[in-house]
């Protein structure tokens, strides 16, 4: 159980990183203009 409770938290820290890359850039593209 605590393998797959690990995996769900590495899973879900990549998603929040990506979600965080792709407003940094939205944002940054905006200021840009």
């Amino acid at each position: 159980m605590l393998g797959i409770e690990r995996n769900n938290s590495i899973f879900h820290l990549h998603n929040l990183a990506f979600t965080a890359t792709c407003a940094v850039s939205v944002f940054y593209a905006n200021w840009a203009v």
